[in-house]
């Protein structure tokens, strides 16, 4: 967490990427940006903010050729984590990251992750809603948009963040949220990973890391999903919409949701 003088490159600038620079550049890192697009594909008001805050910006496809000079690489979800140069900068002894793994590190606040192949972006959405109605400081960021960087600063211990997560996020964390969603996994998104187990692996990311303190709420329906139970050590609830009962959760049947916890059920809502 100290960054001070270190030399820090940021592949991509996308909306991630952008909001690292920031981040790093507050806590006087020496950052770089490595980005594979042309010259003239990056807006003249980013590049003024680039040079107001002394980032040098390199671009083209061979930035990335030479990740080793680097104390810190830190990846943005579109640079595959398994793309050669960054492996081989891994091999040398750069320090591979990216914003999501260092959100999780410094985040004083329980983090809801929620990953899944369909419905994170929702489901992330309505947790969310939820606290804010219960009158809790909450925040969204993550996959849906805004990256977790641009709140940083205004957490303390009381807040609770959101965060939806996708495989891309996911791929390289050593760190899982405290309350992890794991919602169906189906075939997506495999011209980025090597094959679906692969894809299933980095989804099972979220699960991997966590504690006999936290938990992790699982999809029944779908066997990728259901069959990560065993990977965490945290507290598991189940969902499900086909089967008409669950050990732990909720799950749907006669027309409504119902919950089961601790030997008891009960309705919570007609599906109407």
């Amino acid at each position: 967490t100290n960054w001070k003088n270190k030399k820090v490159a940021v592949l991509g600038l996308g909306i991630e990427g952008i909001s690292s620079v920031r981040y790093l550049c507050e806590k006087g890192a020496q950052v770089t940006v490595l980005d594979e697009r042309e010259n003239g594909e990056i807006d003249e008001e980013i590049r003024d903010e680039l040079r107001m805050l002394d980032v040098t910006l390199v671009m083209g496809g061979t930035s990335l050729d030479n990740l080793g000079q680097y104390e810190t690489v830190v990846r943005s979800p579109g640079v595959r984590y398994l793309r050669k140069e960054v492996q081989d900068a891994m091999v040398s002894g750069v320090h591979i990251t990216s914003q999501t793994q260092l959100f999780l590190d410094e985040c004083p606040c329980p983090v809801i992750g929620v990953t899944g192949s369909k419905g994170k972006g929702t489901t992330a959405s309505l947790i969310y809603e939820m606290l804010k109605k219960s009158e809790f400081d909450a925040y969204l960021g993550g996959n849906i948009g805004l990256p977790p960087f641009s709140f940083l600063n205004k957490l303390t211990a009381q807040s609770k963040v959101v965060l939806e997560l996708s495989s891309f996020q996911l791929h390289d964390i050593v760190t899982s949220p405290h309350i992890a969603v794991l919602l169906m996994i189906t075939p997506e998104h495999l011209n980025y990973h090597v094959d679906m187990d692969e894809y299933v692996e980095a989804k099972r990311n979220i699960l991997r890391f966590q504690t006999s303190k936290d938990f992790a709420v699982i999809n029944r329906d779908y066997l990728p999903a259901h069959e990560s139970d065993i990977l965490t050590d945290g507290k598991v609830f189940y969902v499900s919409r086909e089967r008409d009962g669950v050990e732990q959760g909720c799950y749907v049947k006669e027309g409504a949701v119902w919950i089961t916890m601790q030997g008891a059920e009960w309705k919570i809502i007609d599906i109407e």
